[in-house]
C-alpha cells in the first residue's frame, strides 16, 4: 500500500471513529432518541470526511491520485473508522449499560407506531409490526459485528463512487 494512502487512512478513519464516539457518548449520556434519529446526517458527516482524505491524500501526491488509491483511501478510513465505532457500540450496550438497548428498541417502536398510524396501517398489521421489532436486538455483539460487515459493503460501494468523482489521473507527460 502507498504509504501516503496508509497514512491518510489511517488519519481520517481515526478522525471519523472520533466524531462517531463523540456523538454516541453525546447520545448515550443526555438523550437516548439522538441514537435513533441521526444516521443519515451521520452518513452525510462521514461522506464529507472521506471526501476531505482523498483530497488529502491527493494533495500529498502532488495532485494527482488514481481511482486504487483514493478507493483504498476512503475504504481503510472507513474500515477503521467502523471497527472503532463497532467496538464502541458493543462495548455500551453489552458492558456498560445493556437495559440502554431496550430503550432505544422502545423508541424505535414507538416511533414506527406512530408511522404507522399516520399512514392509517391497519392495527392488526401494526401489532404484527410491534411483534417482531420486540423480538430484535440490534446492539447483541453478533447482530453488531454482522452490521459491520454489511457496512463494509456500503463502504466499499461509498469509497468506490468517492474514488471515481475525485481521482485525477498523471497527465502522460509527467510520466
Amino acid at each position: 500500500m502507498n504509504p501516503i494512502v496508509k497514512q491518510e487512512a489511517s488519519r481520517w478513519g481515526l478522525i471519523m471513529a472520533s466524531v462517531s464516539v463523540i456523538f454516541y457518548l453525546i447520545a448515550y449520556l443526555f438523550s437516548l432518541k439522538l441514537f435513533v434519529s441521526i444516521g443519515v446526517p451521520m452518513i452525510a458527516v462521514n461522506i464529507i470526511l472521506l471526501v476531505l482524505a482523498i483530497r488529502s491524500a491527493r494533495e500529498q501526491m502532488e495532485g494527482f491520485i488514481e481511482f486504487k488509491d483514493a478507493f483504498t483511501t476512503a475504504f481503510v478510513a472507513n474500515v477503521i473508522a467502523s471497527l472503532i465505532g463497532t467496538a464502541v457500540v458493543i462495548v455500551i450496550f453489552n458492558v456498560l449499560d445493556p437495559s440502554a438497548a431496550d430503550e432505544i428498541q422502545k423508541i424505535v417502536i414507538e416511533q414506527r407506531i406512530y408511522l404507522a398510524e399516520r399512514l392509517k396501517v391497519p392495527e392488526p398489521q401494526i401489532e404484527k409490526m410491534v411483534e417482531d421489532l420486540s423480538s430484535i436486538n440490534d446492539f447483541t455483539i453478533a447482530n453488531q459485528v454482522r452490521g459491520f460487515f454489511i457496512g463494509l459493503l456500503f463502504s466499499a460501494a461509498i469509497s468506490a463512487i468517492l474514488a471515481a468523482f475525485l481521482k485525477k489521473n498523471k497527465p502522460v507527460i509527467y510520466e
